[in-house]
């Protein structure tokens, strides 16, 4: 059977092109492959605290660059699309859902949610048909930041952490009539300091020189679009975070 167009009109719809074939619609959709020069390691092999911050400094720098030069948002930030070089320097790597912002201004009418469900921003998170934007990205390197020094580093928090990491990271419900999943309820509380519990959220690591904590924004006020990254502190001696990170086997969700 010869398929024909309905006419020549399309709808962009997220990373898919809406177009109609004879009494349907289906969306139209393109195969990528990325070859890149570069050979790195993974983020989680860093060899200290110092090399890891930095590493994720520089994929920032990286998004910061990519969108301020040419429009385009990364929309999978998360632990297995960094890369530590040979000589220490951070690498955003799987550039294959990237996108021009610009491009997705349309309302989109099925869900096109991309990205590391543990790495998303929360609104992305509670709203699977929420246009991707700068400022979801950016979310998403505080969220890296915070896993990786919970699974990794020295800190506070000495017990239940694989569960303090579930509830953070990992939560979700198919209780909406769409079955769609949704989740990020713990991160909106941690962002909010809003808990059920009304008890404000203590310190993650605590350090005679330094200390990184939760943000706190008030319930009302939207996070700023950087805010959420220029967080980040050197925690204790890296001596102390190796030893610390021998400790720990299982892996980060990348």
């Amino acid at each position: 059977m010869e398929a024909t167009f309905q006419d020549k009109k399309q709808r962009h719809t997220g990373s898919a092109t809406l177009v109609g074939i004879g009494h349907k619609h289906i969306y139209k959709r393109v195969h990528t492959r990325f070859v890149v020069a570069e050979v790195g390691s993974p983020l989680e092999a860093f060899p200290s605290s110092k090399v890891m911050f930095g590493a994720i400094h520089d994929a920032f720098q990286a998004h910061k660059q990519a969108y301020e030069e040419c429009g385009i948002i990364h929309r999978d930030v998360s632990g297995g699309n960094i890369l530590i070089l040979d000589n220490n320097e951070g690498l955003l790597n799987d550039w294959d859902l990237a996108k021009k912002e610009a491009e997705d201004q349309d309302a989109t009418l099925v869900p096109d949610r991309t990205g590391t469900w543990q790495f998303m921003s929360f609104g992305l998170l509670q709203d699977p048909y929420k246009r991707h934007t700068a400022r979801g990205d950016l979310e998403s390197f505080f969220w890296l930041v915070l896993c990786y020094g919970l699974h990794y580093l020295s800190h506070s928090f000495t017990k239940n952490v694989p569960a303090i990491m579930a509830d953070i990271f990992d939560k979700f419900t198919f209780t909406h009539p769409d079955g769609v999943a949704r989740g990020g309820t713990t991160k909106v509380a941690l962002v909010t300091a809003n808990f059920n519990n009304g008890r404000r959220p203590r310190p993650l690591i605590k350090s005679d020189a330094y200390r990184f904590s939760i943000l706190s924004f008030a319930e009302n006020d939207p996070m700023g679009p950087t805010s959420s990254v220029l967080v980040l502190r050197l925690v204790k001696s890296d001596d102390e975070n190796r030893s610390s990170r021998k400790r720990r086997k299982k892996r980060c969700p990348t």
